[in-house]
């Protein structure tokens, strides 16, 4: 449910596409993510799962238990991003 049922929502089909998608089909991939979509946004997808799912992904590497610094400290605060990478800022992370 929306929290404003009179917001005018658009649904805009964007085309996923990929360089080489035989280097995905088979293989063990990590989802990389926009890292405030899966925060704040808390979506549970993004781009590179559906990528990863629609070129025939094995499965998605599970990154948690390699997390080091602000990753590993957005997985505590965040526990819902599951196994995709969020993308965040390292560069205050040095």
């Amino acid at each position: 449910m929306f929290a404003n049922p009179k917001a005018i929502v658009v649904d805009a089909g964007i085309p996923l596409t990929v360089d080489k998608p035989e280097l995905i089909r088979g293989k063990a991939c990590l989802a990389i993510e926009d890292g405030p979509t899966l925060t704040h946004g808390e979506m549970k997808i993004g781009a590179a799962t559906v990528a990863a799912m629609k070129w025939g992904a094995s499965k998605l590497v599970d990154p948690r238990e390699y997390a080091v610094g602000r990753i590993k400290d957005t997985f505590k605060t965040y526990p819902g991003i599951g196994t995709l990478l969020p993308a965040m800022d390292m560069e205050k992370s040095r």
